[in-house]
């Protein structure tokens, strides 16, 4: 396929190529079986950006032109980004995440927000936050403090209006976070950690 641009290689051997040929070259192996599913193994692994980036866009056109499902195993999370539509998330040998990647996206992006704050917070405003959002960040070493809080819900955001109007101190500016891929995939880890590691969470769960 012209798509693998290995055309000028054809009669050279396998050990003389670079690493972003001999991986292209063994997704062109793989799809000789004519299979309705490639499976492969870290297909970007070692490779630098420009021939990532390029194995990436044979991934997709081989999905999109060739009409294949192609199954990804990888740690490289910007692949899963970029590439696949859908992911599972295996933790300690347990499956604690079976969605789309951009539901997940949509949905961490959605939870977490930076505040630009006009005053510091108090301490009592603190301890407030501290039992409210148990992972909030506080930046106080600037002019306008910045305060980074993760939402469960939509409706939290009215908890943290309520702590800031204690004090009446004025919000200068909200952005909403966006994230990668990978912050999803540590966030995720975390909280399945969190639960596993706390009798009363993973009660609930059952």
């Amino acid at each position: 396929m012209q798509v693998f641009h290995l055309e000028d290689k054809e009669n050279e051997l396998v050990n003389r190529l670079s690493r972003g040929m001999q991986q292209k070259l063994a997704i062109a192996v793989a799809m000789l079986a004519d299979t309705e599913i490639i499976l492969l193994d870290e297909p970007t692994l070692g490779l630098d950006v420009e021939t990532s980036y390029e194995v990436r866009d044979i991934l997709k056109q081989i999905v999109e032109k060739e009409n294949r499902t192609i199954i990804i195993s990888s740690h490289d999370m910007g692949v899963i980004q970029a590439v696949c539509e859908r992911v599972i998330i295996i933790n300690h040998g347990k499956v604690v995440t079976d969605n789309r990647v951009e539901e997940l996206m949509e949905l961490f992006n959605a939870r977490q927000y930076t505040i630009t704050l006009g005053e510091f917070l108090t301490e009592e405003q603190l301890t407030q936050m501290t039992a409210c959002f148990p992972n909030f960040e506080y930046d106080s070493e600037q002019a306008k403090p910045k305060l980074t809080v993760e939402l469960l819900s939509a409706e939290q955001i009215y908890q943290v209006f309520d702590i800031l109007k204690q004090n009446e101190t004025p919000v200068e500016n909200i952005d909403r976070n966006t994230i990668n891929f990978e912050q999803v995939f540590m966030e995720i880890i975390k909280e399945d950690s969190d639960y596993a590691n706390d009798p009363s969470l993973s009660s609930e769960l059952s």
